[in-house]
């Protein structure tokens, strides 16, 4: 957030890239021009950082797909990485497709409301990977079953189920692409730069590296962005407690201005828990 200028009377209003910044009326004083041009080049400099940052990634998210290109010289390939990913690319792809926007974006914005309730979501996710893991890991290897179609196709020794899966997936993930694109439309709102722009951005990186490489790119991919994400993760939460955030918390709690519940999990119920553990493990167990 950019620092409000100084406060000389009288003042007006104004929106420069969709932050707000006191200006006043007279600018003629030294103190005040400098004041007032010290916030703008903050906002400058920040966004331009901002647009540095986000065109090395996209960047870096291309060229991992054209690395792997050769991945996806074949159809089956192109589809299930040959059926030889490795622990690394599965676990990118099964954390990479929660933890963006499920997690952090989604889980800061109940966090701002419901307190450390809001990590639910965070919770659930791990829980149904664990699940999955202990109960249904050896079946789906010993199987060597790469979807529910494949299961279902061996079940009833019948292509017709499993054909029924795969269309009726297809169709479900064009709503999923689409809530995606839009989170990153609502990313790049939250940066202060242009919400279509980010939408289409991210769309087209996502279609080159995946088409380029398939599977194993979007899985690749996806192991960059939870590293960069839980670093960074880390590194704020370390910074924020080491500048007394907690503290801050606390005191905004006895003064009312903060929810008692900013600090534990009260905000949380067991009903509400499994409302949305169980539609996620379904789904980890139908993918």
């Amino acid at each position: 957030m950019i620092s409000p200028v100084p406060r000389y009377e009288p003042y007006r209003f104004i929106e420069a890239h969709d932050r707000n910044i006191y200006v006043p009326h007279n600018l003629t004083t030294k103190k005040c021009r400098a004041a007032y041009c010290s916030a703008v080049e903050r906002m400058v400099f920040m966004i331009i950082t901002i647009v540095v940052v986000l065109v090395i990634y996209f960047a870096a998210m291309v060229a991992i797909g054209w690395v792997g290109r050769h991945r996806s010289e074949t159809f089956e390939g192109y589809l299930s990485m040959g059926r030889s990913g490795g622990v690394i690319l599965l676990m990118g792809g099964a954390i990479g497709g929660q933890i963006g926007n499920g997690f952090v974006v989604g889980g800061a914005a109940e966090g701002s409301v419901v307190g450390m309730a809001g990590s639910a979501y965070g919770i659930a996710c791990a829980l149904s990977c664990l699940m999955v893991a202990i109960f249904l890991n050896n079946f789906i290897y010993n199987g060597g079953y790469m979807s529910l179609a494949d299961y279902t196709i061996k079940r009833y020794n019948n292509p017709v189920p499993g054909t029924i899966y795969d269309l009726s997936t297809a169709i479900s993930s064009i709503g999923l692409i689409a809530g995606q694109i839009m989170a990153g439309k609502a990313l790049f709102e939250a940066m202060g730069l242009s919400g279509t722009v980010g939408a289409i951005s991210i769309a087209v990186v996502v279609l080159l590296y995946s088409q380029m490489s398939g599977l194993w790119g979007a899985f690749a991919t996806s192991v960059i962005q939870t590293a960069v994400i839980i670093a960074g993760l880390v590194l704020t939460t370390v910074i924020l407690i080491s500048r007394g955030a907690v503290s801050e918390m606390q005191s905004a709690i006895q003064t009312g201005s903060l929810a008692s519940s900013a600090l534990d999990f009260s905000g949380m119920t067991a009903a509400g828990f499994a409302g949305m553990m169980i539609p996620l493990l379904l789904g980890m167990v139908t993918d």
